[in-house]
């Protein structure tokens, strides 16, 4: 009885296991170059070779310097932006649209003016 209660916790473990996602986080850096210029690097991971509708939503405020250049790369793709956000980023909202879809998350890191992370 024992041996058929083991066999059957493998089969189910095993089962979960292949029916698992693994994690492919997103990664968001913002790296602070003045007071009002701000450098994105957006990293967007795909599944099976195909880019995650994420798109990186920043505030109405925020201008970009130049169009958004995107990179491929083995493990996703990398939208890189510099925009200047008049007043700074301080107290708002940096958004990453079409997360709610997805079985991932988005790591965030911002580097501010003084270096502080």
């Amino acid at each position: 009885m024992r041996r058929a209660l083991l066999s059957v916790v493998f089969l189910v473990v095993a089962a979960l296991a292949a029916a698992a996602h693994e994690l492919h986080p997103g990664y968001l850096e913002i790296g602070q170059q003045s007071a009002e210029r701000y450098a994105f690097r957006f990293k967007v991971p795909d599944r099976d070779g195909l880019r995650l509708a994420l798109r990186l939503n920043l505030p109405d405020a925020c201008k970009p310097l130049e169009p958004l250049r995107t990179e491929r790369t083995e493990t996703g793709f990398y939208d890189r932006l510099t925009a200047i956000c008049p007043g700074g980023l301080a107290g708002r909202t940096i958004g990453v649209d079409g997360l709610a879809g997805t079985f991932t998350d988005v790591i965030v890191r911002a580097v501010r003016l003084d270096g502080t992370v």
